[in-house]
């Protein structure tokens, strides 16, 4: 199981490299798709506020509910990651 710190690494790796790549679609393409894009960044934005703040909350759960919690998350991200990359690839179309 990875610590806390490499959680919180890689969620914050995870969100800026998508919203990076929203922010290049938006400098190569500026007029096309443009609110489409913000609401991806947004949407981006919600998800990794929200998963810091369960990391966070999970860090003062008891020890033998951690792991689970922990596991929990990194399912979600799993889940999660795929739809923004197949949002973001749908702006290319």
């Amino acid at each position: 199981m990875s610590s806390v710190r490499d959680l919180k690494h890689d969620v914050n790796f995870i969100a800026t490299e998508l919203i990076a790549e929203c922010l290049t679609h938006c400098y190569i393409l500026p007029e096309e798709k443009e609110e489409e894009i913000y609401k991806l960044i947004s949407d981006i934005a919600d998800f990794h506020n929200n998963t810091l703040n369960e990391i966070s909350a999970a860090r003062s759960a008891a020890a033998k509910e951690r792991g689970d919690i922990f596991k929990a998350i990194r399912n979600g991200l799993n889940q999660q990651i795929p739809g923004f990359i197949e949002r973001l690839a749908g702006l290319y179309k």
